[in-house]
């Protein structure tokens, strides 16, 4: 899957980028969570989703759509837990990629 540098969710369009240091590039916008590892990132307050470098191509993609979720979830005011939006993100993944949608 090709991940574009943007993308428009729910009428909002977000940049994409790719960063070696994600705590570091989220730091421009909040302070990072201590004691979480982070490979990827969402702002729907700036509009921003940010990706690790460091990530295998398919494991980029689970990141992208995890992010996705997380901006829908949070504009939505969905309340979804963390947990089911990994779980979420697992099952579309393997939806798109079967079907050849990416």
């Amino acid at each position: 899957m090709k991940i574009p540098k943007k993308i428009n969710i729910l009428g909002t369009v977000y940049k994409v980028y790719f960063a070696k240091n994600i705590r570091k590039a989220i730091k421009k916008y909040e302070p990072p969570a201590k004691d979480v590892e982070m490979v990827g990132y969402c702002s729907t307050k700036y509009s921003v989703i940010i990706i690790s470098k460091d990530l295998s191509e398919q494991t980029k993609e689970t990141v992208f759509i995890h992010e996705i979720i997380e901006a829908i979830n949070d504009v939505l005011d969905l309340d979804m837990r963390h947990d089911n939006i990994d779980r979420l993100e697992v099952a579309l993944h393997q939806v798109f990629k079967q079907n050849k949608v990416f």
